[in-house]
């Protein structure tokens, strides 16, 4: 019987370590992609309602986010910005009313429904998915 038990305790023991890892966060990484075609660059954010967040770069389609710095489990809203810049505001470009209009002229080109109204949802934990592609029309 001792035996036994202790057979069953290591199984769960050493299931335990494959199922996550010591820090308790969770990697992220994916491909987002934009009318069919890679988002060559933007910031995809991962908000959950408990106040966890974690975000990282998208760089030709592609982010990731690692472990170390990943998510803890959880269900994050998912959110992803682009801006297009009509202009760029350079140091020589002193603060004032022509440095905000310039500002003002950038705009997102990612549709609402996956930005500020965006209703994408990512679970992060032990046994999801780890990774999580975005396909904006």
């Amino acid at each position: 019987m001792v035996r036994c038990c202790f057979f069953v305790l290591s199984c769960l023991a050493l299931s335990a370590l494959g199922c996550g890892n010591s820090s308790g966060l969770y990697p992220v990484s994916g491909e987002v992609t934009l009318k069919g075609q890679p988002l060559a660059s933007g910031v995809i954010v991962f908000e959950s309602t408990s106040g966890n967040r974690g975000g990282t770069t998208i760089e030709n389609g592609k982010y990731a986010i690692p472990a170390k710095q990943g998510l803890p489990p959880g269900s994050y809203t998912v959110r992803i910005s682009a801006v297009e810049s009509s202009a760029t505001v350079t140091s020589a470009v002193p603060p004032g009313p022509e440095a905000a209009s310039i500002e003002r002229s950038n705009k997102d080109i990612i549709p609402d429904e996956f930005n500020s109204k965006s209703t994408l949802t990512y679970e992060a934990g032990p046994g999801k998915p780890t990774e999580f592609n975005v396909a904006i029309p």
